[in-house]
């Protein structure tokens, strides 16, 4: 009984101070934290078409239902990077964006691929305010805490949605296009 309240006492303090003692949603100091990319794999009509057929269906049927919702929108503007997570095992970097606008749902997840080659200038640094055009990968805004399947670069990534109302893509998260405005009052 006694190892048992020393299990349980661990796990508890564990999960107290794992999210407390950062400033971000930095996983590397999180216990209670889980993967955000469950898969990543190369898209082909004969694996995913099927899917991909069906979720185009889904949508449209859900748009046809409620046409008094406007479908997601290219976001512009500054934004505060707050985290950016590697997930190194399936290729993919999400960034966590701070919308510095009066938008309700300020967090934004951002998605990019690692193996793009060549990249130029400098890199981007959890903290600072860069000027982002983020592009709805979904056609229809989704739930969040709930796993998304979408095509990206021709890739077929399943990701956990874990805040804003979609997620999104960038072409200037490699460091060669972004403009920074850290400087600026």
């Amino acid at each position: 009984m006694k190892k048992l309240t020393i299990i349980i006492a661990i796990c508890f303090c564990n999960l107290i101070t794992s999210c407390t003692s950062t400033e971000y949603l930095a996983r590397d100091n999180c216990y209670t934290c889980w993967p955000i990319i469950y898969a990543n794999d190369e898209y082909s009509e004969e694996a995913f078409g099927y899917k991909k057929r069906l979720q185009d269906s889904l949508c449209d049927a859900w748009k046809n239902e409620h046409p008094d919702i406007a479908d997601p929108k290219t976001l512009k503007g500054n934004f505060r990077v707050k985290e950016i997570w590697k997930e190194k095992e399936f290729g993919v970097v999400v960034f966590f964006l701070d919308d510095m606008s009066d938008s309700p749902l300020r967090c934004k997840q951002v998605l990019s691929l690692m193996d793009k080659p060549n990249y130029k200038g400098k890199s981007l640094k959890v903290g600072e305010v860069y000027y982002f055009e983020l592009s709805p990968l979904a056609p229809i805004n989704t739930p969040l805490f709930q796993p998304v399947e979408l095509l990206f670069e021709n890739r077929w990534l399943m990701v956990e949605h874990f805040c804003g109302e979609n997620i999104y893509s960038s072409v200037n998260l490699n460091g060669d296009k972004y403009i920074d405005t850290s400087h600026e009052k």
